[in-house]
């Protein structure tokens, strides 16, 4: 069935994800410079700045389709997306965050950073399961991931770059792309039945 989209909302949710985004690099350029309470009160906060960035970009863009059918959310799926992205990113925050940014802790932060976007997206997804049944297209599960892993580590060598540190809104800006180029792309590649037809 195909799947359309309310533009307004599809746009609202790539705001959503660049304003999130920007509050979760801004926290996270201070960890590095901080110690005790406020270096972990500082992740804290970039871990959830930017698991709330992702989880809202994902259901502000699941708003954003248009069905000819309806379509519940299970809660403990909804709920766990956020808890698995935040504890994923979480991680990629701390890996960025403690140290010097060579090559190794890119590929590392935004393996991290990319693995908890795409988690988020079909934990997600799957709390559709009691009102739909879905079928993903490989090549497009295979390309959202390369693009939220790209993109997560242009934004952290974007915020992050020791020779040259771009303006915080284009890091912003990039990790926002990371979130919703994931989203949408694996949108694309995903085909809704309801159960109704599926069954019949």
């Amino acid at each position: 069935m195909p799947v359309t989209y309310e533009a307004w909302l599809v746009l609202l949710s790539i705001v959503m994800a660049i304003q999130g985004a920007y509050v979760g690099l801004s926290l996270a350029l201070q960890i590095a410079s901080a110690s005790g309470t406020r270096r972990r009160l500082l992740l804290a906060g970039a871990t959830v700045s930017f698991a709330v960035a992702i989880w809202t970009m994902h259901f502000g863009g699941m708003l954003a389709v248009r069905l000819p059918f309806q379509v519940d959310y299970l809660v403990l799926p909804t709920l766990l997306s956020f808890l698995v992205c935040a504890i994923v990113v979480g991680g990629a925050v701390y890996a960025t965050s403690s140290g010097p940014l060579t090559l190794l802790r890119l590929t590392l932060s935004s393996c991290l950073m990319g693995g908890g976007i795409f988690a988020m997206h079909y934990l997600g997804m799957s709390a559709l399961d009691a009102s739909t049944h879905m079928v993903h297209d490989p090549v497009y599960v295979g390309a959202s991931m390369a693009i939220a892993i790209a993109a997560s580590g242009l934004a952290l060598w974007l915020a992050t770059g020791q020779a040259w540190r771009a303006p915080l809104i284009l890091s912003a800006a990039a990790f926002g792309m990371a979130i919703s180029g994931m989203h949408y792309t694996a949108m694309t590649g995903v085909t809704l039945y309801p159960f109704v037809t599926s069954a019949s």
